[in-house]
């Protein structure tokens, strides 16, 4: 009986005490859960880093592998490019439209040290695309005074050929002065050389002193397909070897805003010698001249002379251009000559050597000043003892 009663009262109690247990029991569950939760998010988290170790050990072992073949300084990509259309002209004999030259850079630095320029150039050549490697230096920069280079360069002569490069974008007028075109379009001076540059600036007042000396392989000659007797011949830059043992040197010394703020004043020279595999042109060049910038508020003036001298002949060439920029319109003038004689044995032989000269006036206007400007000039050109043309000239320049 007592068992009995025993069992009994702790029936009752039980009842009375359910509704405080379960709310323990409940918790307990939930906890347990959440644990059990808690352990599979754990575990899937070890799984993810056991994973992520896996892939950096696989990133650190390609990163190893090719240290050796990313380049470990700054690098910049640009283009540069142009499309036009001319009337009847000298070197186009149609109205036509016509795409300009493609130019592609690379530049890269460590450090403001060692630098690296590459420029590649896609041209025409009698309706055929043809890519020629137009510079391609490494440098060192020891001081202000004092930057070392290798490689192929835009020879120093004059403000022109050492300031604007291949992208017309630069250029204020649709086209280069025409004596001063590159070698494979009728040029008559060297426009690049192939060896050492030495190059520095010196701080003179408000202004500065700077100098270009180049040492490198001269120039060579060869037959112009596209030419015409007696002028036949084109100036090619022997990039791979000289063909000659005498080496070309070119030197240029500019006062910038030394004399008065915004006037820059160069004197150039470079002497070299031509002749062919055929040792029927032999003939030693010097050429030697001044060039002078002054830019003040909207007005911008540009000019530059030339002498070329040899056993024989002599010759004169020269520019000069006015401009004044009138919000993004900029007006500009610019009278080019070339006076030679057709028996000189230098100018005489060359496709772009005969005694010429142009009078162009044209208007700029910036789409933007960084990336593209659009173009329209008149040109007069008169050649001595050739034909003359009246040219009008449209042209789009762009850079990204």
């Amino acid at each position: 009986m007592r068992l009995i009663s025993c069992l009994a009262v702790c029936a009752v109690l039980s009842l009375f005490a359910f509704p405080f247990l379960s709310p323990v029991l409940a918790i307990d569950v939930d906890v347990n859960k959440e644990l059990r939760e808690q352990k599979e998010i754990i575990d899937k988290l070890g799984k993810r880093v056991e994973e992520l170790e896996g892939v950096n050990k696989v990133e650190r072992a390609y990163k190893s592998e090719t240290d050796g073949m990313i380049p470990r300084f700054g690098r910049n990509l640009g283009a540069f490019g142009d499309i036009n259309y001319l009337t009847d002209s000298r070197e186009k004999r149609k109205k036509t439209f016509s795409l300009g030259s493609i130019s592609l850079y690379a530049t890269g630095d460590n450090n403001d040290r060692l630098n690296f320029l590459f420029e590649m150039v896609v041209e025409d050549l009698n309706d055929r695309a043809i890519v020629d490697i137009e510079r391609l230096w490494v440098g060192y920069t020891f001081d202000d005074l004092l930057i070392a280079r290798a490689g192929r360069f835009h020879t120093a002569l004059g403000y022109w050929n050492t300031e604007y490069h291949h992208g017309k974008h630069l250029f204020l007028s649709v086209d280069r002065p025409f004596f001063l075109a590159f070698e494979d379009i009728g040029g008559v001076i060297p426009t690049h050389i192939v060896g050492l540059e030495f190059a520095g600036v010196k701080k003179a007042g408000e202004g500065k002193f700077k100098y270009v000396f180049e040492a490198g392989n001269g120039p060579g000659i060869e037959t112009d397909t596209g030419g015409s007797a007696p002028h036949n011949q084109e100036l090619t830059p022997n990039a791979f070897a000289d063909n000659n043992d005498e080496k070309q040197f070119a030197l240029r010394l500019v006062l910038d805003s030394v004399l008065a703020k915004g006037l820059s004043l160069g004197v150039f020279g470079t002497k070299y010698k031509i002749e062919n595999a055929l040792k029927t042109i032999n003939v030693t060049e010097a050429v030697y001249g001044l060039d002078a910038h002054y830019v003040k508020g909207d007005l911008d003036l540009l000019g530059e002379y030339f002498r070329f001298e040899n056993s024989s002949k002599g010759a004169d060439a020269y520019y000069a251009q006015a401009a004044y920029a009138i919000g993004k319109f900029t007006p500009y003038l610019r009278h080019e000559r070339l006076s030679s004689n057709s028996v000189d044995p230098y100018l005489g032989r060359l496709t772009g050597g005969a005694a010429r000269y142009q009078n162009i006036a044209g208007v700029r206007y910036e789409l933007d000043p960084v990336h593209s400007s659009l173009k329209a000039q008149f040109r007069r050109d008169v050649e001595k003892h050739g034909d003359d043309f009246d040219v009008f000239e449209f042209q789009w320049a762009f850079h990204f």
